[in-house]
């Protein structure tokens, strides 16, 4: 799964050939890429328009990033190609609105964090176990439970870096069938698929690895066993298709 942030993240990486080996990587995985939309409140509206009847769709999916993706210009027969889907954001000289995008979302849960030391009431539904309707995917519980350690804590400091990790986070925990993230979210997901498991609710939740190098190994040899193997019992005892979520 590839998401816009992962394109926007690249205007602050200043060496040309990590832009080129991200293409390369994409460009071998094509057409087994999902674009996807990261922001977790537009996926959160679109699992509402379902839910009061749409016709179905994914709400995961980030159609305008797909038609970008399909007016780049390959240079061989093949119909697409990731060619400059990270050199060009590396070039554009627009990190400042990362910064923004990320000083966005600290401010958001500077607000609950705010709301939860004022409002008796919303301090005992955040320490509650989440509780709802039956729903095909949580996206919006896996929101509330991965702020939800922040709220709490008003010794941790929510910066930058944990906004961007927590838009990393969300989407993929709720749609990934794998995820791979840094220590400190593997350990908030596992405490979110225990709470879920806990309030008896029965959406999926991704299994999730660190970045430490034996979780990597362990990571890529889910995707490996299930492209070799794809109808082989789980190594993990996950028996669904792999995908990666960062």
């Amino acid at each position: 799964m590839l998401s816009w942030l992962n394109l926007v993240e690249f205007t602050k990486v200043t060496d040309s050939y990590q832009a080129r080996a991200a293409e390369a990587l994409v460009e071998d995985l094509l057409p087994n890429v999902f674009f996807f939309e990261v922001n977790p409140f537009t996926v959160i509206e679109a699992e509402d328009t379902l839910l009061a009847g749409a016709d179905p769709f994914p709400p995961h999916a980030d159609a305008q990033f797909l038609s970008a993706f399909i007016a780049l210009k390959p240079n061989s027969p093949r119909p697409f190609t990731s060619k400059n889907l990270f050199t060009i954001p590396q070039e554009s000289g627009l990190h400042p609105r990362m910064d923004s995008l990320a000083d966005t979302v600290v401010e958001r849960v500077d607000a609950l964090r705010a709301t939860f030391l004022s409002d008796a009431e919303f301090e005992s539904r955040v320490r509650k176990l989440p509780q709802g309707q039956p729903i095909q995917h949580g996206t919006r519980y896996v929101l509330r439970e991965l702020v939800r350690p922040v709220l709490l804590d008003k010794s941790f400091k929510f910066s930058r870096n944990h906004a961007i990790d927590l838009m990393h986070s969300v989407v993929p925990i709720a749609y990934c069938d794998i995820v791979l993230l840094d220590k400190h979210w593997k350990t908030q997901a596992e405490k979110v698929r225990e709470r879920v498991a806990a309030s008896n609710m029965t959406f999926p939740v991704a299994k999730v690895f660190s970045g430490k190098p034996d979780e990597v190994w362990r990571f890529l040899e889910l995707i490996e066993s299930d492209v070799q193997h794809p109808h082989a019992p789980d190594p993990l005892q996950r028996a669904s298709p792999a995908s990666a979520g960062r």
